[in-house]
Parts: C-alpha cells; sequence; structure tokens
C-alpha cells in the first residue's frame, strides 16, 4: 500500500483527496491548533502534532512526503537543512518528494516570506539530500492587491481594462515594477 506524509499539514487540506484514492495518509504539523482543526474538519486522526523538525516515524516509513507553503519560512533557517534531512530519513528508497512552494521570478518577496527564494535556492537546498528529477512552474491564480482594486473599481470602464490588461499582467508576471 503506498504511503503519503503530509509535512506541515495545516488544516488537512489535501487528507480526503489522498485517502480518497487508497493511499494512507498522515499530516503531521507543529500548530496543535491546526492538528485539532485537521481533525474536526475531516473526522478521521490521521493528523499527528510534532515539533516542527523532527518527524515522528521511524526511517523509510513514506513512499511520498509532500510539503505545501512551508520550507518558504524555514528554508534558509538553521532549521531548513535539519527538516530535509529528517524527510529524507522517513523517505523509502526511491520514494518521492513532492514541494509546492512560492519563488520570485522578480526578485520581489512575497508579503507573508521573510526571504527572497527563488527557483535556484530550492534547488540547491534539496540537492544536498535528494536528485531533482522534475522542476514545474505554476503561476498563482490570486492577483496582485493593485489587480483587485483595479478589476473591482467600478469607475474603471471596461474598455479602459482591457487597454491595460496587458501591463497588469505583465505586472503580475514581475516583469514589471510598481
Amino acid at each position: 500500500s503506498k504511503s503519503v506524509l503530509d509535512f506541515g499539514c495545516g488544516i488537512g487540506r489535501f487528507a480526503k483527496r489522498i485517502t480518497s484514492l487508497g493511499i494512507e495518509y498522515i499530516g503531521i504539523d507543529p500548530s496543535l491548533g491546526m492538528i485539532r482543526k485537521a481533525i474536526d474538519l475531516s473526522g478521521n486522526k490521521y493528523f499527528k502534532h510534532f515539533d516542527g523538525v523532527t518527524i515522528p516515524f521511524p526511517s523509510a516509513s513514506f513512499d511520498t512526503v509532500i510539503i505545501s507553503e512551508v520550507l518558504i519560512y524555514m528554508l534558509k533557517t538553521p532549521a531548513g537543512a535539519l527538516v530535509l534531512s529528517e524527510i529524507h530519513r522517513v523517505l523509502k528508497p526511491e520514494g518521492r518528494l513532492i514541494l509546492i512552494e512560492q519563488a520570485s521570478i522578480s526578485g520581489r518577496k512575497s508579503e507573508s516570506a521573510s526571504e527572497i527564494l527563488t527557483e535556484n535556492d530550492y534547488v540547491q537546498a534539496l540537492s544536498a539530500f535528494f536528485q531533482v528529477k522534475n522542476l514545474y512552474k505554476v503561476r498563482s491564480p490570486d492577483f496582485s492587491k493593485i489587480t483587485c482594486r483595479i478589476i473591482e473599481s467600478p469607475k474603471v470602464p471596461l474598455s479602459v481594462f482591457h487597454c491595460i490588461a496587458g501591463m497588469l499582467a505583465n505586472y503580475e508576471a514581475g516583469l514589471v515594477s510598481k
């Protein structure tokens, strides 16, 4: 049977989708509040509280580890390398790490992140423990605050919006500065 560890699972947003595929799922998070909410939302006890670094499972326990929006906060901290080492430890030989993170293409940082992290930062950090085989880039479906204001404003006629749509797309892609 296949097994997935969701590192930094939060409220367990992947739990139902993964278990519906017949895959064993366990989510871990350092926030006891998140774990409680995950259990409440799912009705299951696939979730475990942990210290944020030391993964409470034996070596070679999981076929896959998923990390989503976690490393952006800790990759360049002393815990970053320890976490990657722990993930490597609990993965089975030939196991897979699926990492879903923000990477700056513009040299600007996300409002929520403490560091500017590029695709290369992630690849370098991961390469110390893993063989990086595939890298996919996906643009976020969310718009910046300025784009939302322009879209939501009744004062901007549709014809004007169409004229500035290309500029907004470039802004969202980080190709033009504020």
